[in-house]
This record gives structure tokens, C-alpha cells and sequence, in this order.
């Protein structure tokens, strides 16, 4: 009786030959759309984790692949938030908020330097000074829905 002939085994990869992976497998798919993904071709990318997941479709991370990339191509594109007129208007208003935030802190200083630095004129000004620190913050808030 003979022995049936072995199979031939193929030579394995060598260091700077990477092991090919064939087409049919999840693992080229995901591959494949890894690549795609990193060059920043995602609707290809999604196709290549689409194709993963008709061959896996319990891994979880092809889903996870397909649906970040998925998501990041359902979000819509950013338009501008503001008109320019509004952009000035908001510019303008914190301008001016800036400017009355540094009057303030200048007249407490100039105060309280000329009282030299007396206890109840400092409690007084920094009284004065955080009614009108609250007042421009309010201000602030208030028109930040322009």
C-alpha cells in the first residue's frame, strides 16, 4: 500500500515580504478599509468594512470600524454659526465688556492706592467692584444667544 503524496508547503513570508491575505477573508476587508480610511477615502472605506461584515458579521471590530467611519459620514458639515453682521455685533459686545472689566479693576487699584489700602475702603471697592464684574458677566451671558 502507498502513502498518498503530501501537499506541498508553501515557503513562508520573509521579513520584508508581507504574508498576503486573500480577498474572500474578513481580515483583508478590514485591511482594506483601514487603508482606505487613512487616506481619507471613506465612503470607500465603508464599503471595504461592508464587504468584512457579509463574510463576519459578528465581529465587533469591523462593526466598530464601519460605524465610526459610517457616523463621521452621516454628520452634516459645519456651516458658519454666525452671520458676519452678527460676528461683529459679538466681537463688539466683548469688546466692550473687556474694556469695562479693566476700567473696573483700574479704579479699584487707584482706590484703594489713594486710601492707602484702608480695610473698609478695600471691603467697600471690592464689594463695588464684584456687583460690577457680575453685572458684565450677566451682560456677557445675556447676549451670547445673538
Amino acid at each position: 500500500m502507498s502513502t498518498p503524496p503530501r501537499p506541498a508547503l508553501s515557503a513562508p513570508p520573509r521579513g520584508d515580504e508581507k504574508a498576503k491575505i486573500p480577498e474572500a477573508t474578513k481580515e483583508y476587508w478590514r485591511e482594506e478599509g483601514d487603508k482606505l480610511y487613512s487616506a481619507r477615502r471613506y465612503q470607500e472605506a465603508v464599503v471595504a468594512y461592508e464587504r468584512g461584515l457579509q463574510i463576519a458579521p459578528n465581529d465587533t471590530i469591523l462593526r466598530t470600524k464601519y460605524n465610526k467611519t459610517h457616523d463621521y459620514l452621516s454628520k452634516p458639515a459645519l456651516k458658519y454659526l454666525y452671520t458676519p453682521d452678527q460676528d461683529q455685533e459679538r466681537f463688539r459686545i466683548r469688546r466692550g465688556l473687556l474694556i469695562g472689566a479693566a476700567i473696573t479693576i483700574l479704579l479699584f487699584l487707584m482706590v484703594n492706592a489713594l486710601a492707602q489700602w484702608n480695610t473698609s475702603t478695600s471691603t467697600i471697592t471690592t464689594i463695588i467692584g464684584l456687583i460690577v464684574l457680575g453685572a458684565l458677566a450677566y451682560v456677557f451671558i445675556a447676549n451670547e444667544g445673538l
